[in-house]
């Protein structure tokens, strides 16, 4: 962990060496002091990360989001929810974190934009599962989008990688996923009540 010396800025990041992602197990939670600490980032992210500041409730954060608490705090709780492991890269500090740097790796693809299909809205029965987008070859990606009204998660997969209520992508109201896949996409609503997942394609 990087942390600066007695006298300086309060500045602690994980991972150690501020590059090599750190890699939080399924279901992990991790627990740091933070004495001095009023702003946090997450700089990067595989998956959402729950965040707690000393026993406040729980705030779901993904990559390049930042937070600045009015009264600091003395700890900090990250949580892995995501249901596969998840490589973060986190900083807390005493003053405004920013990072306006533009990282590219691997090869980048520009295209112009495919038709876009209406949403659909679809309602799922408490703990029921169904196929929100089904397998098409000319489909380029898939938005899965859980509206913010509703009270609880939803886990999102496959044919072959079914969700159930441990397995498959998380995604709590207010989030949305977006899949490069042109195979049958699966929703299971992670609640005891009925509640709609809204499903958005794109097509070539």
């Amino acid at each position: 962990m990087l942390q600066s010396a007695n006298n300086s800025p309060v500045y602690r990041r994980i991972p150690h060496d501020g590059s090599t992602l750190f890699q939080m197990d399924i279901n992990g939670s991790y627990t740091f002091q933070t004495a001095g600490c009023s702003n946090v980032r997450i700089l990067a992210s595989t998956g959402p990360v729950h965040i707690r500041l000393d026993d406040g409730d729980e705030i779901p954060m993904r990559a390049g989001m930042s937070y600045r608490a009015p009264n600091g705090f003395s700890k900090i709780t990250l949580t892995n929810k995501t249901g596969a492991v998840n490589a973060i890269d986190v900083i807390w500090s005493d003053g405004e974190i920013k990072d306006d740097a533009l990282q590219l790796s691997g090869t980048v693809k520009v295209a112009v934009a495919g038709t876009v299909v209406a949403a659909d809205e679809i309602s799922l029965a408490a703990w029921g599962a169904a196929t929100v987008s089904p397998t098409a070859t000319n489909r380029r990606r898939v938005i899965i989008k859980n509206p913010i009204s509703n009270a609880y998660p939803f886990r999102i997969g496959g044919s072959t990688n079914y969700p159930t209520s441990t397995k498959g992508y998380e995604l709590d109201p207010g989030e949305q996923l977006v899949m490069l896949t042109n195979g049958d996409v699966v929703a299971l609503n992670a609640g005891p009540v009925a509640q709609k997942i809204i499903s958005m394609r794109e097509n070539d």
